[in-house]
């Protein structure tokens, strides 16, 4: 099993302790559970947070990489960033949710994921006559609302079976040093689909199919 590592760091006088260990994806809901569970014990009992977002490796990976964390101390608000297999320093932000709305990190269960994740891939491979091939779940973000309930948000990466990736073959450097190598370079255009769910429970996704992005990814010989 892969562990991160484990870090100290003081806040003010809270010290947060760090260990998410464990290989999770963003689209399973008991893997979600045990990434919440482990930050969770990250923080002192009593600290309530307003915000936790879970992110990816990449665009085309579900593995939890990295998160964030909004929460407020003495009418203050920040940002902790779970980066590179550490917790960041925090950074201060504004905020314009009340303090007293902030809840227990265990409130954020990210129940609704699996459900949303399954009802956006129909809608939309019924809007594209089937034509969806990768789908994949790269950040989901839940957050306490003006009114004290939760916003749901996930980001997802998709491809068409029609669009073929482009690939090709070069001659390069490694690190631009050394001899060159050969290497295949694939390209894939891939569509962000943005989804929310607001805190009356109504969904909304928003993509733009005339336009996308490129997906680069080099592999050496």
């Amino acid at each position: 099993m892969k562990f991160k590592k484990i870090l100290l760091i003081l806040l003010g006088t809270i010290m947060l302790t760090s260990c998410i260990g464990g290989n999770y994806s963003l689209s399973k809901q008991k893997d979600i559970l045990s990434i919440i569970k482990q930050i969770d014990k990250s923080f002192p009992e009593d600290k309530k947070v307003l915000e936790i977002s879970l992110f990816s490796s990449d665009k085309f990976n579900e593995d939890f990489s990295d998160a964030t964390v909004i929460y407020s101390r003495e009418n203050k608000y920040y940002s902790l960033f779970y980066y590179e297999e550490q917790w960041n320093d925090p950074i201060k932000i504004k905020s314009n949710i009340r303090k007293k709305f902030a809840r227990p990190i265990l409130d954020f269960k990210f129940d609704e994921v699996e459900k949303v994740y399954s009802k956006v891939y129909d809608e939309l491979q019924k809007e594209q006559n089937n034509n969806i091939d990768k789908f994949v779940l790269t950040s989901i973000s839940q957050r306490v609302t003006k009114n004290g309930k939760f916003e749901l948000n996930l980001t997802i990466s998709v491809t068409k079976k029609d669009e073929y990736p482009q690939i090709s073959i070069v001659r390069k450097r490694l690190n631009g040093v050394g001899k060159k190598k050969a290497l295949t370079v694939s390209k894939t255009k891939y569509y962000t689909v943005d989804v929310s769910v607001n805190e009356n429970g109504s969904l909304k996704k928003r993509v733009d199919f005339s336009k996308g992005d490129i997906y680069e990814q080099e592999t050496y010989w």
